[in-house]
């Protein structure tokens, strides 16, 4: 089963359980919002590089629309750095000068609180379907393309 890496903030956490309940029966959902007595930081790198894909809950924190929480920074940008393919979804109330330093290139719809359930989390669910794919057929993919090179490499040997 293929795993998305959940990053948001403590204010996300109902939005997040939402995001979990949508995707449980296709994705496993990693998150590390309980610190434990392991590093912090040696624990999000691990847990993001070890899953397939990362989706970012942006929220304001407070009442100020233009500060997030620094950890939502740093675990795009690890998800980043590890080559994941990746989904931003931001709030509505966030200074877009926040979310537009995005890639462009990447997902980032925006939400409201009040039609988070009934249109972001389908949307959400929806995208994940089509670009966060788990080919059932990857393992059987990996053995043909190897036995494959290995048949390439005898007719090499071979021929020779």
């Amino acid at each position: 089963m293929p795993s998305i890496f959940l990053s948001y903030p403590n204010a996300a956490k109902g939005h997040a359980e939402l995001i979990r309940g949508a995707l449980n029966k296709r994705y496993q959902i990693v998150d590390y919002q309980e610190p434990d007595s392991e590093v912090i930081v040696d624990q999000v790198v691990h847990r993001i590089e070890a899953c397939d894909y990362f989706i970012g809950i942006w929220r304001a924190e407070g009442d100020s629309k233009s500060s997030i929480s620094p950890w939502l920074h740093f675990e795009y940008g690890i998800a980043v750095a590890s080559g994941k393919k990746t989904m931003i979804v931001h709030s509505e109330n966030l200074d877009p000068r926040i979310w537009k330093r995005i890639n462009p290139g990447i997902a980032q719809p925006e939400f409201s609180d009040l039609h988070f359930e009934s249109r972001a989390v389908p949307m959400i669910e929806a995208y994940c379907k089509e670009h966060f794919r788990d080919d059932g057929n990857r393992d059987q993919f990996l053995h043909e393309v190897n036995a494959d090179a290995a048949m390439r490499t005898r007719n090499v040997w071979v021929t020779r």
